[in-house]
């Protein structure tokens, strides 16, 4: 694999990035939402991921808090496994080729979930280097982070780690440098995108 020096905020060279799976790099929220639609017919109701104001969706579902064992375990192979992954994350093997070791940190609910992403990630035939299951993110050593948690954006904050939110409805109200898009990210990685102009909120 031909590699190259890849460079952020001044002379830090970024060989390692952090991703997050759900929210970042598959859709798993509109799937959910499409076979909960699919399984409860049409007597029920949810709102679209685009309109959730935070991440605890009990409220966005007409069965309440009993979402999460429809979501996590009735109905878990299928969303996990169909669900698609966001169009442009093809851009990550631009990374690769530019020798960057990428790694997936993600923090599932329980075993099935995820075997159900290691076999979405290969079955998507995905560019990664090793696949992380914790809620301690920052764990993990990466120069830098992406993800959509604000939970897992705190950790950064506090553990003093470089990362980019990705932008979604839910974590509107945290302040960071923010991407909206794989592409927008890896841009700003290999030098394409000035990375001082991403420092908003929304």
């Amino acid at each position: 694999m031909k590699s190259f020096q890849v460079f952020i905020w001044g002379d830090i060279m970024i060989k390692s990035i952090g991703l997050d799976c759900d929210g970042v790099i598959r859709d798993l929220y509109s799937k959910l939402c499409e076979v909960y639609i699919k399984k409860k017919g049409k007597t029920h109701w949810c709102l679209q991921p685009d309109k959730w104001e935070k991440y605890y969706v009990a409220d966005y579902f007409s069965i309440g808090g009993e979402i999460y064992n429809f979501w996590f375990k009735d109905c878990a192979f299928e969303i996990y496994l169909d669900a698609h992954a966001y169009s442009d994350i093809g851009h990550l093997f631009r990374l690769r080729d530019a020798g960057v070791e990428i790694n997936i940190i993600t923090n599932q609910p329980n075993y099935e979930t995820a075997l159900y992403t290691m076999h979405w990630l290969n079955k998507a035939n995905f560019p990664y280097d090793s696949i992380h299951f914790t809620s301690r993110k920052t764990d993990v050593e990466c120069d830098i982070y992406l993800d959509d948690g604000n939970a897992y954006i705190k950790q950064f904050v506090d553990c003093g780690k470089k990362f980019y939110i990705m932008n979604r409805a839910w974590n509107s109200d945290v302040s960071g440098p923010r991407v909206h898009s794989i592409k927008e990210f890896v841009d700003i990685i290999v030098g394409e995108k000035d990375e001082i102009n991403n420092w908003y909120i929304g």
